[in-house]
């Protein structure tokens, strides 16, 4: 069975994690609320692979009808399962060499919404980040999380639709992530498990996978 760390639910709250999954070099711990324990569980006796299509399909159910009664609807789940990559050397980053010019976002942001990125926000909020220009626009934006983490530095990329495909993400990933480096911070990137193109764009750029993580996500209902 995996090891878990049982969080106690507080049905005040407004979002909740009923069930975070982690997986490290192979090895399995997760993060359930008290009244899912027995969910889990039965998912772990069902499933051989916890982070299978099935098994995630039947927390996500099984989870969702348990906190219905409590106000939290099904429509506002959030989460999925999620690549972890992480880059902690300069030497990784060595032989990628950026095309374009890189500027700093809050130099030269814009105020545009690239995707799911504000760049308006992300700079007022001292966000360091990198962008890439074109006709005088925000073509290409990466992030730092606006979350801060004790141990580490997480980062986000968007392109705007019509410059993808050009190679823009890779470069700013590149660019942040080496001033990040150089100054001794550990970098690390999470998109969906799913998007091959956002983990070649972090490889690419000297990530390398080192886990996945499954949660799930609970919003109270919007009334």
């Amino acid at each position: 069975m995996i090891p878990v760390n049982e969080i106690r639910f507080n049905e005040k709250s407004e979002m909740i994690f009923p069930v975070t999954i982690y997986k490290r070099q192979g090895k399995f711990s997760a993060d359930v609320y008290n009244n899912s324990i027995e969910v889990f569980e039965q998912a772990q006796r069902l499933f051989s692979d916890i982070l299978s299509k099935e098994s995630i399909k039947y927390l996500s159910e099984s989870v969702a009808s348990i906190y219905s009664g409590y106000g939290f609807d099904f429509s506002y789940e959030v989460g999925g399962l999620y690549t972890l990559m992480e880059c902690t050397c300069k030497s990784r980053l060595s032989s990628f060499k950026p095309k374009n010019q890189i500027l700093d976002l809050n130099q030269h942001y814009d105020g545009s919404l690239i995707e799911t990125i504000d760049t308006k926000e992300a700079s007022e909020f001292g966000q360091r980040g990198k962008v890439i220009l074109k006709d005088g626009k925000i073509a290409c934006v990466c992030v730092e999380n606006y979350v801060p983490y004790e141990d580490f530095t997480e980062i986000a990329v968007e392109t705007a639709k019509k410059y993808r495909k050009n190679g823009f993400a890779t470069e700013c990933v590149y660019a942040l992530t080496s001033e990040l480096i150089d100054n001794g911070e550990k970098v690390r990137y999470m998109c969906n498990a799913s998007n091959e193109a956002s983990i070649r764009t972090a490889a690419a750029a000297g990530f390398y996978e080192i886990g996945q993580d499954y949660y799930f996500i609970l919003e109270k209902e919007v009334r």
